[in-house]
């Protein structure tokens, strides 16, 4: 064999291994993204009058101030959750870059 069929021999080889280590990784990440992957959140499906449903008539009122309480305790919930992914922009932008420029431009 001469030099140059032993190099394309080394680079189709070379590239090979390249191109199976990517393939391998895409795999692997993708299985690591199928296991990690966060749940969707699923809405409630229960109606109010589910929740009393089968109880006799002394725990029914019980049972009625227990459906308020969780209901405010869901929108208390909502609303926090909501505050949470709200943008609120900076009220003042940091102009630092422009010290540090003029800082190291009065240095010279």
């Amino acid at each position: 064999m001469d030099i140059y069929t032993e190099g394309v021999a080394i680079m189709i080889i070379g590239m090979g291994v390249v191109l199976i280590t990517l393939a391998v990784l895409a795999a692997f990440t993708g299985l690591l993204e199928r296991v990690f992957r966060p749940r969707e959140d699923r809405p409630l499906t229960a109606s109010n009058g589910d929740l009393g449903d089968g109880l006799p008539a002394e725990a029914h009122d019980a049972a009625q101030g227990f459906e308020d309480m969780a209901l405010m305790a869901v929108a208390i919930h909502l609303i926090q959750k909501q505050r949470q992914q709200t943008y609120t922009p900076l009220a003042r932008v940091s102009e630092q870059w422009k010290l540090v420029g003029r800082f190291k431009s009065l240095r010279r």
